[in-house]
């Protein structure tokens, strides 16, 4: 285990071992399907879906305080609060390096979160995993 806050949209995909997840669009092929008759990872309509939540999630983090801070009064958990409440330049990061990076969304989180600064990660574990405890 290590520092793994999900991204903002994916609350949903929490597990015991924190996941950074970018959009349902990203998961492993045939792990998530939607319904009985729901969206298949390799329809069109699923392509659109996870292309949109990935631009809801940028324009979310990297937007004005004002949509920062309706966003944090509707967060799910303590991740996406404390991802919503780091500076614009933490924010920008994490976009460029996870949301908009190809490759695997956990190990692009993972690296990202062990790239930041001590205050960035102490932050975290106060904020977001401590309270866990």
């Amino acid at each position: 285990m290590g520092f793994e806050p999900t991204t903002f949209c994916m609350a949903s995909r929490r597990s015991s071992q924190l996941s950074y997840s970018r959009a349902i669009g990203h998961h492993s092929r045939g792990h998530h399907r939607r319904g009985r008759a729901g969206l298949q990872p390799d329809s069109p309509t699923w392509g659109t879906m996870s292309a949109w939540r990935q631009r809801l999630e940028r324009e979310v983090l990297l937007g004005p305080g004002l949509v920062r801070r309706a966003a944090m009064g509707r967060a799910a958990g303590a991740q996406e609060r404390w991802m919503l409440g780091q500076s614009k330049e933490v924010r920008r990061s994490y976009v460029a390096e996870v949301v908009d990076a190809s490759g695997d969304p956990e190990l692009l989180g993972q690296i990202w979160m062990m790239r930041q600064s001590d205050p960035v990660r102490k932050s975290y574990v106060s904020e977001v995993l401590e309270p866990e405890l």
